[in-house]
């Protein structure tokens, strides 16, 4: 086998699925990881320009810690840039008052009705110039530092070295990456960037509380490239992070499949070089999977003509489609990537990296099957009912939508707010329970069940769960015991192709799973 170059460690949304096929299929060299995407990071974060904190971890988790941007220049502090957040907030929350959304109505119309146009009839130019506008607030990376350390003289609290140390280690121990380091590991946060998308939290990060997942990628970079960080992990915890392998933060944009590099400014130039030329050509590919589930795209489409189409489809006002979020999912996949490297999955399936053997005290089981079994559960529920009851459980369609207190959507403006999700996002889903399928031995597993919290999911059959044995046996959890479920009669169900392209080249629909030569 070729010596790792270059480890990537995403959410385990389904929608990364496609992207780690292509990462693997791009060079051997690339070894790839599935874990929730606030990184164990359960803090509390605030950018150089907001006005507020939100939480960027799981709802179910109180975050303890408190990280923020501010400016390098201390002395910036009170400058126009700084004060960026107050603005957008008296324009996003106070323009909702009589006086002062009447004034700014009169100030801020013939801007926005120009805006208009621009997003409707000219949606790259007007993408470009907001782009152009953003430039003269934004500050650069270089400018900017992010507060994390706890700091007794801060009412906020951030965190300690050793907490520091825990929540590195933790990732490690639970992916299985404990020796084999590669000398860049790139660590992708994921969030959805488009402008025609009320819902934007249920395209965003679930595990940043439906916020995007750069501050975390970010953070974690930044502790796991701490040398003190490093000597405590490898004193507390025995193992050894090589001087030789970076961290490195990075950002997948869902809608235009982009895959960036947050902090290039840390990297050499050989490597900044070594990765932009990976992530341009796995967008593209990316890019020409994903455009096949959309109509009003040739089937027949270059993967620069594709990627070429989801960019500007996530900068149109007038695409009710920007994504499709997490349609279709069916399945996840709790285990090494062994299991699933070579088969196609099609964007169905939640990866979640988990390897049995490292885990002697079933500590990693039992934390793992108390997050995802509620998050994908979660998720999967989401699309299922909105699917079979379009209008009691999910939104009706989209175009009469009316973003209501900054809280949800009407239909309108005399509705109650709407529940689930648009017709434009459910419209190509299979409904179905998920299945889980983990790998563990049955007893261990029966064990970690008993006491767990989401137990009542698992028993009440609102998840499935297939239990995957060292000895390649699996056993599906029914009618309140674990049968043996016999493969032998599935296995003629299963074709081999050459690449990913030739499984879904010229085809619209859901696509069986595949193996991939």
């Amino acid at each position: 086998a070729s010596e790792v170059k270059l480890q990537v460690v995403m959410c385990i949304d389904d929608r990364e699925e496609s992207i780690r096929r292509h990462l693997e299929e791009y060079s051997e060299e690339i070894e790839t990881f599935g874990y929730a995407g606030h990184f164990g990071l359960n803090m509390m974060f605030k950018g150089l320009h907001q006005a507020h904190f939100r939480a960027l971890c799981p709802v179910s988790v109180r975050p303890e810690h408190f990280v923020w941007e501010r400016s390098a220049d201390i002395n910036q502090e009170v400058s126009s840039k700084s004060k960026l957040g107050r603005i957008k907030q008296l324009f996003f929350y106070h323009s909702k008052t009589p006086i002062i959304g009447a004034f700014l109505a009169l100030l801020l119309a013939p801007f926005a009705l120009l805006m208009y146009f621009l997003d409707t009839l000219l949606p790259k130019q007007g993408h470009d110039f907001k782009q152009f506008i953003d430039k003269l607030f934004v500050s650069s990376e270089d400018d900017v530092v992010m507060e994390y350390e706890f700091n007794e003289e801060n009412k906020l609290r951030g965190y300690t070295v050793e907490e520091m140390a825990d929540v590195v280690f933790a990732m490690l121990k639970t992916i299985g990456l404990k020796d084999g380091f590669a000398p860049l590991i790139y660590i992708c946060g994921h969030g959805s960037k488009n402008i025609n998308n009320p819902h934007e939290a249920a395209y965003d990060c679930g595990a940043c509380s439906g916020g995007k997942g750069f501050p975390n990628a970010k953070l974690f970079s930044t502790m796991g490239n701490r040398e003190d960080v490093r000597k405590l992990i490898a004193s507390k915890y025995q193992v050894q992070i090589p001087d030789t392998t970076k961290f490195v933060a990075g950002y997948h944009n869902t809608c235009n499949d982009d895959l960036l590099i947050l902090e290039p400014n840390k990297l050499e130039t050989e490597e900044y070089s070594y990765l932009s030329q990976v992530f341009t050509e796995v967008n593209k590919h990316d890019a020409k999977e994903r455009v096949r589930k959309f109509e009003n795209v040739s089937l027949n489409v270059s993967e620069e003509a594709a990627l070429d189409h989801v960019q500007s489809r996530a900068i149109n006002m007038s695409q009710p489609r920007p994504e499709y979020g997490h349609s279709t999912n069916t399945l996840c996949l709790v285990g090494t990537r062994q299991r699933s490297r070579d088969i196609f999955l099609d964007r169905r399936a939640f990866l979640v990296s988990y390897d049995q053997n490292k885990d002697e005290n079933l500590d990693v089981l039992e934390a793992l099957i108390n997050s995802i079994v509620p998050v994908c559960a979660g998720i999967n529920l989401e699309y299922y009912f909105s699917y079979v009851d379009r209008e009691y459980f999910g939104s009706g369609v989209k175009q009469p939508h009316n973003v209501t207190s900054l809280m949800g959507v009407m239909t309108g403006y005399r509705s109650d707010l709407r529940l689930g999700l648009p017709w434009q996002m459910v419209e190509i889903h299979e409904p179905m329970r998920i299945t889980i399928v983990l790998d563990s031995e049955l007893e261990k597993f029966k064990s970690v069940m008993e006491n767990c919290q989401s137990k009542n999911l698992i028993v009440n059959y609102w998840v499935r769960i297939i239990v995957a044995t060292p000895d390649k046996k699996y056993y599906l959890y029914e009618n309140d015991e674990f049968v043996l479920i016999d493969t032998s009669k599935y296995a003629h169900y299963i074709k081999e192709y050459s690449n990913n392209k030739a499984i879904y080249e010229g085809k619209t629909e859901i696509i069986d799973f595949a193996l991939i030569e």
